[in-house]
């Protein structure tokens, strides 16, 4: 879902030093008043280019720990970090201030990479889509052993863990799933729906479908702020639509469903009526339902992803994200997974970061913890 603006909004770095080569710009900004080496990565990558027949760049902002500078021969764990739909790669001076502050707390030597999930339709979420292209193969297969050439980076499973929100929440477990031995566990902040039973109130497996705008009640509320809905998904889509291709349900178009005819995504729902396509439901439902995936690989996913797997949500989401985890929640617990669900009493998608004396510094804990062998609590 969206980044608040309001939220996230701070001045971006301003890091201006150039000394790059090989496509990496190498800067010196401060945060909290002490100076560090950050890496602005550029990859052209030959999947992605095939793909739509030009030059497709990916990106990535590196945070190096002090102890980069100071061990020169030491490599460290990564810490992959996604954003939300309508976010940014490069942190603000805030984000940044506190996965610093989170990793001295810890007392852990990690590398965060920031990843640019931005696309044309709006967020690539990192998989491999018939309209989006290879984002997933890209990243994992050329992007990431890029990153690991021009870093000092532990190039194990044990070394590289995946921190997402919002849609970069769900792209966090969707690697994880996908990838079971190439990443070391997953962190997953109100991630877009994981269980498509329930995709913002709308149960996308039905047959016949449902309405995508309404219900037997009425209108669907959305956007709910302070306990109420201040908005309906009808109104929501139409605000999208005004601003012109590329919003959040264009994004799920692309990165869910099936090219159409015409080499656009095939939209899941007429944005006129609400009516739902069954094929394009369907199609979505059984590449990209993350419950019905783990429900139906589990005996061999069980054992790959365990201890891996880790959400969290406020029971007041803003987007009602917070249904599709507690089912996701269900369904795992009956499995018998090992997997943690954290619901955060009156937090909606913005506030659960403050939760728990800060949400990041949590999650930094729970990688120190999973580093050790310990397990996360």
């Amino acid at each position: 879902m969206r980044a608040n603006r309001f939220v996230f909004a701070a001045v971006r770095c301003a890091r201006k030093l150039i000394a790059g080569i090989a496509g990496v710009a190498i800067a010196v900004g401060a945060s909290c008043g002490t100076a560090r080496a950050d890496l602005d990565l550029r990859f052209t990558s030959p999947a992605l280019s095939a793909f739509f027949g030009r030059r497709i760049e990916m990106r990535a902002e590196v945070a190096l720990p002090p102890a980069y500078a100071r061990e020169p021969v030491r490599t460290f764990p990564t810490i992959y970090v996604l954003h939300a739909f309508g976010g940014s790669y490069r942190p603000t001076f805030r984000e940044d201030a506190t996965w610093q502050a989170a990793l001295r707390a810890a007392d852990v030597d990690c590398v965060i990479v920031f990843l640019d999930a931005s696309q044309p339709y709006g967020h690539n979420e990192f998989v491999d889509s018939p309209s989006d292209g290879p984002w997933e193969t890209a990243l994992t297969t050329e992007f990431i052993p890029y990153v690991q050439s021009r870093v000092r980076l532990e190039t194990s499973a044990a070394g590289r863990f995946l921190v997402g929100h919002s849609s970069g929440g769900w792209s966090a477990l969707w690697l994880q799933i996908e990838r079971p031995d190439f990443f070391g566990g997953a962190w997953a902040i109100a991630p877009d729906p994981v269980d498509f039973h329930d995709f913002t109130g709308i149960d996308l497996t039905q047959t016949p479908p449902q309405n995508f705008y309404r219900d037997e009640h009425g209108e669907r509320g959305f956007v709910r702020v302070g306990g109420r809905d201040t908005s309906t998904l009808r109104a929501y889509v139409a605000k999208e639509a005004a601003r012109g291709y590329g919003g959040q349900f264009d994004s799920f178009d692309a990165v869910f469903g099936p090219r159409a005819a015409a080499g656009r995504p095939a939209p899941l729902f007429d944005r006129a009526t609400g009516a739902i396509d069954a094929t394009v439901a369907a199609y979505w439902d059984a590449h990209f339902d993350l419950a019905r995936i783990l429900r139906e690989h589990w005996p061999t996913l069980g054992p790959e992803l365990a201890g891996k797997l880790h959400v969290f949500v406020g029971t007041d989401d803003t987007f009602h994200l917070e249904s599709s985890v507690a089912r996701l929640a269900a369904e795992l617990q009956a499995l018998g997974s090992d997997a943690t669900f954290t619901f955060v009493p009156g937090a909606d998608h913005f506030t659960i970061f403050q939760s728990g004396g800060g949400l990041i510094a949590r999650i930094v804990r729970d990688v120190a913890a999973a580093r050790a062998g310990g397990g996360t609590p």
